[in-house]
């Protein structure tokens, strides 16, 4: 058949004028079912709103297990319309932590809520992770049209969707599309850092062992240095650099290969610095203190060390941790995770708790140190990670203590008679955990008055 671009165009107007119809009467039924205005929700999109039109080909793939049609992610619009291919499924939504296929209706349409619709809903209406796996045998399509507010139109909450039990959760905002769009493709680096990652350690082992650690040093690749004999190793194959202070640096250490990895992990670092000196002084200013009130603990020459490790596969996960519970001796501790397989757990009221995985987010864990410095008020949890049988999983962490030179207390705002002086000042704090650590102990404990 001849292709008519007259044809297509036509085709996809009428299309598009009767999916804007779909979502005006959307709009509409959502409103009614809060209670609200019809135009509560229409209203806020303005008298030119945008709707854009998406058309994907996903083409047939080797390696369906290692390659996405599309990453999970949430829609930036506010809401989006979908017509899937007649035939074959590829969509799945993330409910629960468990990945549910979204069936296949041929003559039907997907909705999905998008972010700007959670916002406008004050999160009564949810914009779920999704993602689009790929077929070994057959391709497939997609028509995707994407409806936004107008990107000079401020979008907030509706009024009559905050009170007293369900508090403003979100900020008044423009452009919220151009915001979503940077973020996912941040998103994107956070795959980069764990693919230097993941070609590190699929490095021969006579590469890696070129950045190896010496008998009791902290940096390297390789296990802990042995602190006792009765020392429970830890399931996991590691690599340990010094990223701060930068004139410290051991580059020795740092592997050559992949060609990338020292540009990816510097760069890596100054972001996760930048979000931990916001971190500390929202922290600061959510007990009412001056927003140095942390960091200045830190001192000009503050440390960051980063951790990449590999959890092989373990035939025993009911008996070997690929970390031996613990809390961190940081200050703060940023975690990127595994896109996809768990381990982390946190012990809470004497459970232990699997963090899930979202895969373009960091979880943030503080340490003593930061239990140290609030008195008490913030607290360094124990943690482990538990091995698995079939999948291996690596991690990025990044530890972010004060400078070991500097001395380090509570903050005396924090020290009252309803909650008197719980730590001493200390000094090279860090030292003194990871010992504790290998013998079993609680070094919070050996710092208490």
């Amino acid at each position: 058949m001849s292709y008519d671009s007259r044809y297509c165009r036509e085709t996809i107007d009428e299309y598009a004028t009767n999916i804007d119809s779909v979502i005006g009467n959307l709009f509409k039924a959502m409103a009614k079912s809060l209670k609200l205005a019809e135009n509560s929700f229409s209203k806020q999109f303005g008298e030119r709103p945008i709707m854009q039109g998406r058309f994907v080909l996903y083409p047939t793939c080797t390696r369906p297990d290692q390659v996405f049609g599309v990453k999970p992610h949430s829609d930036g619009s506010g809401v989006t319309v979908l017509l899937q291919d007649k035939e074959v499924q590829g969509l799945q939504v993330l409910k629960e932590d468990q990945w549910l296929k979204v069936p296949i209706i041929p003559h039907a349409l997907f909705v999905n809520l998008g972010d700007q619709m959670q916002i406008l809903s004050n999160g009564a209406f949810k914009s779920p992770i999704h993602r689009v796996v790929t077929n070994r045998e057959r391709e497939k399509m997609s028509v995707v049209m994407f409806k936004k507010p107008e990107p000079e139109k401020e979008i907030e909450p509706v009024d009559q969707l905050v009170d007293e039990k369900r508090p403003r959760l979100y900020k008044k905002v423009k452009n919220y599309s151009t915001l979503h769009y940077e973020c996912f493709q941040k998103g994107l680096f956070l795959d980069k850092v764990r693919e230097v990652i993941i070609k590190f350690f699929e490095l021969p082992i006579e590469e890696k062992q070129r950045h190896g650690k010496a008998a009791v040093a902290k940096e390297g690749y390789g296990l802990d240095s042995l602190v006792t004999e009765k020392q429970v190793i830890d399931w996991s194959d590691r690599l340990s650099v010094l990223i701060y202070p930068e004139d410290q640096r051991d580059l020795k250490l740092w592997p050559e290969k992949p060609q990338d990895f020292r540009e990816t992990i510097e760069e890596y670092a100054m972001n996760i610095d930048s979000v931990v000196s916001i971190l500390f002084k929202a922290m600061a200013k959510s007990l009412k203190l001056e927003e140095s009130s942390f960091s200045k603990q830190f001192g000009d020459r503050s440390v960051m060390q980063g951790r990449f490790i590999l959890y092989p596969t373990c035939t025993r996960p009911d008996q070997v941790f690929g970390v031996k519970p613990h809390s961190d001796g940081s200050g703060v501790t940023v975690l990127l995770q595994d896109k996809e397989v768990q381990g982390l757990q946190v012990l809470k009221d004497d459970q232990w708790l699997t963090v899930p995985v979202i895969p373009h987010a960091l979880f943030v864990n503080l340490g003593d140190q930061m239990q140290i410095m609030s008195n008490g008020v913030f607290k360094s949890p124990f943690h482990r990670v538990v091995t698995n049988r079939e999948r291996e999983k690596i991690t990025v962490a990044m530890f972010k203590r004060p400078d070991p030179e500097k001395e380090i207390e509570p903050v005396d705002q924090l020290v009252d008679e309803k909650r008197p002086r719980l730590y001493k000042k200390v000094k090279n704090y860090a030292a003194l955990n990871y010992e504790c650590f290998q013998k079993g102990l609680v070094p919070l404990d050996t710092v208490k008055i």
